[in-house]
């Protein structure tokens, strides 16, 4: 549901719905009656990700520096706040309020889920510096347009994304950074280490261009076109959550309990969509011979798949 969105919004919880789709992502959520409880909320046990959508021109100030404050506070304070403001909300509630007053899903136990904060923070066009970190109740990841867009582009499975968020977390907290570079440029440095960050001690040093020399890279581009094949696996999804909410599962599943199974299906990460994607696909051709009826596979992720034709 996107309506009321302003298109900043729009831009934000399209690119969610993309990346951990329509099922999970859910626009201006409701925190009480008549109250909106954020901007985008993606609820996928055990993961809550919890976005906060600024669009604000930097101002026209003589002074840089005093125009910097200025946005700072507009685009990433105010945002830090409102996302703090919903994670308390979201302690005491046990599921989501859509933005209509409809129940949602139910939330994860507060003693399992993890909480992921993001402040999209547009209209800097690049003139000032972005800040992330502990703003006061927990660390909040800052992206601006150009970044959010790379990011969930690249990493666009919850398993994927939420696997770099933590490692940031992880690198911020344990190693003095000298961060010169852009969040693309953090993310080639990550990518580039088998998606991980050195256990370096002594601090680690991200240059700038770095994003730009990975996207060069010719073994980049041959995963794109390989992993073609994963979305095969996201289009199933989607398929079968429509059918779910519009009730035309033939054995009328409940959402509580379809979703369990969607939810497996959701985490994977897309190199395990690549190869289940490719045996979907491998077994639909081969039963339309007569040949294969049925398949099981299992993913890398230990979770073992049949496919019944």
């Amino acid at each position: 549901m996107s309506q009321g969105l302003n298109p900043s919004e729009r831009f934000v919880y399209s690119a969610c719905r993309a990346s951990f789709l329509s099922l999970w992502s859910y626009a201006n959520p409701r925190g009480g009656p008549g109250k909106e409880l954020c901007d985008i909320l993606v609820v996928l046990e055990p993961d809550l990700i919890v976005f906060s959508v600024k669009d604000i021109d930097v101002s026209s100030a003589k002074d840089p520096a005093v125009a910097w404050l200025r946005w700072r506070r507009k685009a990433i304070e105010q945002s830090a706040g409102q996302i703090y403001g919903a994670e308390r909300w979201l302690d005491s509630a046990t599921h989501l309020i859509r933005s209509d007053g409809s129940p949602g899903l139910a939330l994860p136990l507060v003693s399992e889920r993890r909480v992921h904060r993001i402040a999209v923070a547009l209209g800097s066009k690049g003139e000032v510096p972005l800040e992330f970190g502990d703003f006061g109740k927990g660390f909040v990841h800052v992206f601006d347009e150009i970044s959010f867009t790379v990011i969930l582009t690249e990493l666009n499975t919850i398993t994927d994304f939420v696997r770099y968020l933590r490692a940031k977390e992880d690198l911020v907290a344990r190693v003095p950074l000298d961060f010169q570079g852009s969040e693309e440029d953090l993310l080639a440095f990550y990518l580039h280490g088998g998606r991980s960050f050195p256990q370096a001690q002594s601090g680690i040093i991200v240059g700038d261009g770095l994003w730009r020399e990975f996207q060069e890279k010719e073994e980049v581009e041959a995963k794109r076109i390989a992993d073609k094949e994963s979305y095969v696996w996201d289009n199933l999804i989607e398929i079968w959550t429509r059918d779910v909410l519009g009730g035309n599962l033939e054995f009328g599943s409940s959402l509580k309990d379809s979703e369990l199974a969607l939810r497996v299906m959701a985490r994977e990460d897309r190199f395990s969509r690549r190869i289940l994607g490719r045996a979907f696909r491998e077994s639909l051709d081969e039963s339309g011979t007569g040949r294969v009826r049925s398949r099981m596979l299992k993913s890398p992720s230990g979770v073992a798949y049949v496919f019944l034709a």
